[in-house]
């Protein structure tokens, strides 16, 4: 009987240091996993380039750009996520990744929504490539509790593993 080998994303803002000694256990047979994607939110991350001298393939994912390319998100996920009430929820779930520096009430209700519509872009991407465990390798974002509860949700309650 062959072993299942789980597919692994990785969540990088920095150098990916953790990212790539993970990719060197599963290549050396320690671990029955493979990193099969490389996200980050800084275009500019060395980890990003680790991955890609790895043939991992990469992608990034800005919150701005999300803000600025709304036609992307078009699903029935984000027609949901727009309601009133749903915006009002995620809100108060989320107010303690807002920045503090913004304090206007529909300022903090558009930085959630751009925030929510890239982390459901994120989501989405780690579907695509059907990722089994997520590494949070100094990712910058603070995720959000819809986020985790997405991930929870749709790859199982244990896959994120913190190896920053």
């Amino acid at each position: 009987m062959t072993r299942r080998i789980w597919r692994i994303g990785s969540l990088l803002s920095g150098d990916g240091s953790g990212t790539e000694a993970f990719a060197s256990v599963c290549e050396k047979g320690f671990a029955n996993g493979e990193i099969v994607l490389v996200v980050s939110d800084r275009a500019e991350a060395g980890g990003l380039e680790r991955a890609r001298t790895r043939n991992i393939p990469t992608f990034v994912v800005n919150d701005e750009e999300v803000g600025r390319s709304p036609a992307l998100f078009i699903n029935d996920f984000s027609k949901h996520l727009l309601s009133l009430e749903k915006i009002g929820e995620l809100i108060s779930q989320s107010a303690d990744i807002i920045p503090v520096s913004i304090t206007d009430v529909n300022e903090r209700a558009a930085w959630i929504i751009k925030r929510f519509l890239a982390e459901n872009f994120l989501l989405d991407i780690l579907v695509k490539h059907r990722i089994d465990f997520l590494l949070l390798d100094g990712f910058a974002w603070e995720l959000s509790a819809f986020f985790i509860e997405q991930v929870g949700i749709r790859f199982g309650e244990h896959c994120l593993v913190d190896v920053s």
